[in-house]
């Protein structure tokens, strides 16, 4: 799964237990005010917190930084970074740690009330897009509704999950096309952010291409759009139009 968030995330504490099951022994002045990373902003109880839990990443001996639950990162753009999660880490309870962990935890430390706001800027992360038939409409919708990040919008909508082979992500098994997407690009406006991005991967189910593979049959696959609000069209003609010969308009040169 490809994630991208500010390098301010690096002091972020972790969503993982360590994995040594050691004894720690802790003698100090004064206690700290929870085990919770993201109730308090305190340096004390923060420093403490590095013990019990992992970061994507943290700083060495050296206070340079190195991978944690991030392996490793690369900057996309100016004010984007893709991190790329650690595999096989698994939290106490034996649950494997996803993308989706990472997202939740953002969300919550960038909750306008968090203590922990200021230290984390705007982020994206990767993003799939599904080529929707009419068999699918009202599932689309579903999984559209504005769930907390924590609630499978798939299982909501009553869909078998699938893992993407590029980005680390589920999609819609029963979806007939699907395209796996980075984030390339964001260009910001007053009120939304176009979000361009590269296609790494797709997934065409066979049924849906003519006989030789090639294109699309119209009399299978016929993908709905948005056009505005609730009003949508379905791709259910296919016609061909050719476009003239220039020469029918160009006058030779003498």
């Amino acid at each position: 799964m490809m994630k991208k968030l500010g390098l301010a995330a690096t002091m972020l504490m972790g969503l993982t237990l360590s994995g040594h099951a050691e004894t720690l022994k802790w003698g100090a002045a004064r206690d700290i005010y929870s085990l919770d990373p993201y109730s308090y902003g305190d340096s004390y109880t923060l420093s403490f917190l590095n013990h019990v839990y992992e970061g994507l990443v943290r700083y060495d001996a050296n206070l340079k930084i190195e991978p944690a639950l991030a392996e490793s990162w690369e900057t996309v753009s100016d004010t984007v970074w893709r991190f790329h999660l650690r595999k096989g880490v698994k939290f106490h309870d034996g649950a494997e740690f996803t993308a989706d962990d990472v997202l939740a935890s953002l969300k919550r430390v960038s909750d306008p009330v968090s203590p922990l706001r200021g230290n984390l800027p705007a982020y994206k992360s990767s993003k799939k897009v599904s080529m929707v038939d009419m068999a699918l409409s009202q599932q689309m919708l579903i999984c559209g509704l504005g769930f907390d990040s924590e609630v499978d919008e798939l299982e909501m909508a009553g869909l078998k999950a699938a893992r993407c082979r590029k980005i680390d992500v589920a999609y819609a098994e029963e979806a007939p096309c699907i395209f796996e997407c980075r984030v390339e690009r964001l260009i910001d406006y007053p009120r939304r952010t176009l979000v361009l991005g590269e296609v790494v991967h797709m997934h065409v189910r066979r049924d849906c291409l003519d006989a030789e593979g090639h294109y699309v049959d119209p009399e299978r696959y016929q993908p709905i759009a948005r056009l505005h609000a609730d009003n949508y069209i379905t791709s259910d003609r296919q016609f061909v139009l050719k476009a003239p010969p220039i020469a029918d308009f160009v006058k030779p040169t003498k």
